[in-house]
């Protein structure tokens, strides 16, 4: 008889940052999503505390001309020229990147602007979340006014990250109620329920991945330190993972079957910032290593998908590349998955029919 075959070690590397910038007054808080990467400029936005920065390696880094007063809490940049800013004090200002000018101004009855995304099929509408549970549904009319379309209850308490499918037909919302809840969006106007995912803490880190649109991931904050990975279009749990402390971020590789986790508070003894994890074994590739106290607060993905850069509470930016981007993007399974079921693929990692069994 032959003998087991042995677990086949991945050998785990650590990754020391590209570049580190500093960032003074930085918020310290794990509901601010204070940075983002532009597809169009390639300009990263930076909040710090009252003010907005844009910056790239090849120029100047120039400031958004805001409102004297006001706390910023989240940035998001459009796939176009259109940059948002949201306030703890319930303000969202549009401004054009390309000018670094404002076009236009919301003001969200005194409730704080957590969290925003755009959708990706609709490129001039986005969703923001609020730290009473609300979440907005606003799109940008020329020549760059903000146009509410809709407002939802969704949570009970603040809404901390929000994840919109490729195709724009669902959202994850996560929120301080220690859920995630999925939305039907195929009419913004109109926004249905379909299921509460439970945590155990706050969940901020959602992401839909890439090449398996009904593919969701979630993670927990301090007293869950989970990821769980949900078949989106029905709810069910496919998997359960132990992380090493409050999760953060998550972000997909498009290139490869990897997915990537930021922590904030964790592990006492062997804290890690970030580790990328293979899919779906959930092997560690890749550690990086965290000084005391030290924890991300926020994520963004480069446009080209191969580097993370990450807003920390030492006040510095740092900039991480886990990808080659010269790789081949994965292609999307196909719709119900190849063996007519993308329950199974997902739970299984498959995304191609094998031979023929006669």
């Amino acid at each position: 008889m032959a003998s087991p075959s042995k677990k086949r070690k991945v050998p785990i590397k650590s990754n020391i940052p590209l570049r580190v910038l500093d960032a003074p007054s930085l918020t310290n808080d794990f509901y601010t999503n204070v940075v983002s990467w532009s597809r169009q400029s390639n300009r990263i936005a930076v909040g710090l505390a009252s003010e907005v920065y844009l910056w790239r390696e090849d120029e100047v880094a120039c400031l958004l001309d805001l409102p004297e007063g006001r706390s910023v809490s989240c940035v998001s940049f459009s796939d176009g020229e259109y940059i948002i800013v949201g306030t703890k004090e319930g303000n969202v200002y549009l401004f054009s990147q390309l000018r670094s000018t404002m076009l236009d101004h919301y003001f969200n009855q005194s409730n704080g602007v957590c969290c925003i995304e755009w959708f990706p099929n609709k490129p001039n509408t986005f969703l923001a979340g609020d730290d009473n549970g609300l979440v907005l549904c606003i799109e940008i009319l020329p020549p760059g006014k903000l146009n509410l379309i809709t407002k939802f209850k969704c949570h009970q308490q603040q809404v901390c990250g929000i994840a919109i499918c490729c195709d724009g037909n669902q959202a994850a919302i996560g929120g301080n109620d220690n859920c995630c809840a999925i939305w039907d969006m195929k009419t913004v106007t109109q926004p249905k329920l379909l299921f509460q995912l439970p945590h155990q803490a706050a969940v901020k880190a959602v992401a839909y991945c890439p090449w398996s649109k009904s593919l969701l991931a979630t993670g927990g904050g301090s007293k869950d330190r989970t990821i769980r990975f949900w078949h989106s279009n029905s709810g069910t749990l496919l998997n359960t993972i132990e992380a090493r402390g409050q999760v953060t971020s998550l972000n997909w590789s498009n290139r490869k079957k990897q997915i990537t986790l930021t922590f904030g508070f964790g592990d006492t003894k062997k804290s890690k910032l970030i580790i990328v994890y293979s899919y779906p074994q959930m092997e560690e590739l890749i550690q990086v290593d965290a000084a005391p106290n030290l924890r991300i607060l926020s994520s963004a993905l480069s446009p080209d998908c191969s580097t993370l850069c990450v807003a920390s509470n030492d006040e510095t930016v740092r900039f991480y590349q886990f990808w080659n981007p010269d790789d081949s993007v994965i292609m999307e399974s196909p719709e119900g998955g190849v063996f007519g079921s993308d329950l199974i693929d997902l739970s299984e990692g498959m995304t191609e029919r094998g031979d023929s069994i006669r």
